[in-house]
């Protein structure tokens, strides 16, 4: 405005420079959060209500600034409306913003948890932006409300802006110059848990704080830390198919591992990310997806690519040790365990033999000129005979108490397993890029008088041929 209690006239060189920043931020590839009030100044545009103050400074905004890509309007920081108000604040930029840009809404530790929740669902409000009491609670708290707001049937962007105490949020470089506390207790728990990212609060207890900062470069260090992590997701991991699977992580005499999952096509387990805050030996519960996974572990602190650790690679299902990272074990890394062969996957479910086990079906990489592709059965019953199921297409039909899944009209090969309860079919691929893209089931039945009518099954395999 053109002076402190002005409320209709704007200083346009001011808004003019804003706009400078702005550009070069998005040419910089950089999202801009423009927060729009303070919960301190909450009640200088017509007392707190919408009024003719607050729409003019409303389309003000975004007849100025919503040309920008990336852009989200933040209705207030710790802003005291009541939810009916909120609501309407939320609304009003909808309906005159030409290009629809998400509104957020920020959570202060301090206030009513109540008030976000009643917003959840509301039809012009698309991000959450949090305040945590501090760091220890962020990623739960992310967690909380990706998972209220997906069942509330409009699932928010759930972003951790701020955590406490006040005076301190991320301190100066050359205060913390490691800022382990941000990083193993916001940061990757937050994006872990499913958040759209962080913003980091300049506790007021320090210079460059978030009322006087002059000086970004005074946190360099963190966003140097940041910067890795985004680089970690950009590369290694497909960010939007993640869920929380923490409880099937477990180090002993350390502080638990956080985890996140993504699945295949199929359902089948292909990716694991799990953050060790304080290092140790991590062990995970595939649960009963079968597959050799590879095992990889990303330094958060310093960046740099996966390096390998005491275990390269483990077979599901089950609990399995993933060893210990490659050095620094008390400090916290980040373990990426994936698929090893990805144009493999798994669907249906299998019927167990002798010792409750289901057998398994798992195979090479299916790429075209491989003389060595091979499809394995592992798991079975010793010395027994198998048969090898080779289809065009998926089913689900009936078979002696349990489930045919792949169309046999390829084939069947018979087979006996060894004293291992083992057995492989090499089928090795023409170098025949017509074939790309093509499918191929696989199913294994084994003799087995432990089964419900004398026959085990695995569960389906699609190899995708490329």
């Amino acid at each position: 405005w053109t002076s402190a209690t002005e409320r209709y006239r704007f200083d346009c060189s001011k808004l003019d420079q804003w706009e400078i920043v702005f550009d070069h931020a998005q040419s910089l590839g950089i999202h801009l959060h423009l927060v729009l009030q303070e919960g301190e100044n909450h009640g200088l545009l017509d007392g707190g209500f919408l009024g003719i103050q607050r729409k003019v400074f409303y389309r003000e905004m975004v007849a100025r600034f919503s040309h920008h890509l990336a852009l989200t309007w933040g209705l207030g920081e710790e802003m005291p409306a009541p939810i009916s108000m909120t609501q309407l604040f939320a609304n009003r930029i909808r309906t005159i913003d030409p290009w629809n840009h998400p509104i957020s809404v920020h959570h202060a530790h301090n206030t009513d948890v109540a008030t976000l929740s009643g917003l959840l669902g509301h039809p012009t409000i698309e991000v959450a932006s949090l305040n945590a009491a501090k760091a220890q609670v962020v990623g739960a708290e992310v967690e909380e409300w990706v998972e209220a707001s997906a069942q509330s049937g409009r699932e928010w962007v759930v972003g951790a802006d701020e955590f406490g105490p006040q005076t301190e949020g991320v301190a100066p470089d050359g205060v913390d110059p490691a800022h382990d506390l941000p990083r193993t207790e916001a940061l990757w728990p937050a994006l872990l848990a499913g958040a759209a990212g962080v913003e980091w609060y300049f506790g007021y207890g320090y210079i460059h704080n978030d009322l006087t900062c002059e000086n970004f470069r005074s946190r360099e260090k963190m966003f140097q830390q940041t910067a890795l992590a985004l680089e970690f997701w950009r590369d290694e991991v497909d960010f939007e198919t993640l869920e929380v699977a923490n409880e099937r992580v477990s180090v002993p005499g350390r502080e638990n591992g956080r985890a996140s999952i993504g699945f295949g096509d199929e359902g089948e387990l292909e990716t694991v990310v799990i953050q060790l805050p304080t290092g140790g030996a991590p062990s995970f519960d595939f649960g009963g997806d079968p597959g050799v996974f590879t095992v990889g572990w990303f330094d958060p602190r310093n960046g740099g690519v996966l390096q390998t650790g005491s275990v390269t690679d483990v077979i599901g299902p089950g609990v399995h040790a993933l060893g210990v990272p490659p050095a620094a074990s008390n400090e916290d890394w980040i373990v990426l365990v994936e698929r090893a062969n990805k144009w493999l996957h798994f669907y249906g479910q299998g019927v167990a033999g002798q010792g409750g086990a289901v057998p398994i079906v798992s195979g090479t990489e299916p790429k075209l000129g491989n003389p060595e592709f091979a499809v394995a059965l592992s798991s079975a019953l010793p010395n027994s005979m198998a048969a090898l199921v080779v289809g065009d297409k998926a089913i689900s039909q009936p078979l002696f108490g349990g489930t045919l899944l792949a169309n046999p009209w390829i084939g069947w090969v018979l087979h006996s397993t060894d004293a291992n309860g083992q057995a492989i079919q090499p089928f090795p691929l023409p170098l025949d890029t017509n074939l790309a893209g093509s499918q191929i089931y696989f199913q294994w039945l084994v003799a087995d008088a432990a089964a419900p009518q004398g026959v085990a099954f695995t569960r389906g395999m699609r190899a995708d041929l490329h």
